[in-house]
């Protein structure tokens, strides 16, 4: 604490293991420190102030389920294996942006925790990346993680040969 005229300043920065609530108290009193030439002088007014810092640990956003999962490849209509984050510090919400029809995200705020989920129902011609990001909307810092979903397109027979509706006959030899 420093006090520079009437004005008492607490600062610093907490460590990121120092969330909690911290009690303080600052005695000012008119005392007079002693030097060379004067003797210390014993104060005649004292007040006593008496503070409450929150401090309260960052947010975080972080992938609990398996590494596998963040990036994922599927076909359309197929289920993705479900995709877990867990929420920490003084983060409580979160924005997901980018997912593919089909796919949903659920906040469960018991758990603290955001999970992916479902089947992509888009028409894609060609395999279709989409990039999906999950920012926390609360807490602090702001973290945000970035993952993939790719949509494959459906499998395509071609008759490169032949006629169509072939009939093909085989019987078992040696019998």
């Amino acid at each position: 604490a420093s006090l520079s005229g009437n004005t008492l300043t607490v600062s610093g920065t907490p460590t990121s293991q120092a969330s909690g609530t911290y009690n303080y108290s600052i005695v000012i009193d008119d005392s007079k420190m002693g030097d060379e030439t004067n003797a210390y002088a014993q104060p005649t007014v004292s007040r006593t102030i008496i503070g409450i810092i929150n401090v309260e640990a960052p947010a975080s956003l972080v992938l609990s389920s398996n590494q596998n999962t963040l990036n994922q490849s599927v076909c359309n209509n197929t289920d993705i294996d479900p995709v877990v984050f867990q929420l920490g510090g003084n983060a409580t919400s979160v924005n997901v942006t980018g997912l593919p029809s089909g796919i949903t995200s659920t906040l469960d705020g018991g758990l603290n925790t955001i999970t992916l989920r479902g089947s992509p129902s888009v028409s894609v011609a060609t395999s279709t990346t989409y990039i999906y990001n999950i920012s926390n909307t609360d807490g602090s810092p702001t973290r945000t993680v970035t993952g993939s979903i790719t949509v494959n397109a459906e499998p395509n027979i071609i008759l490169s040969y032949g006629q169509p509706n072939t009939v093909v006959n085989s019987r078992s030899v040696g019998s």
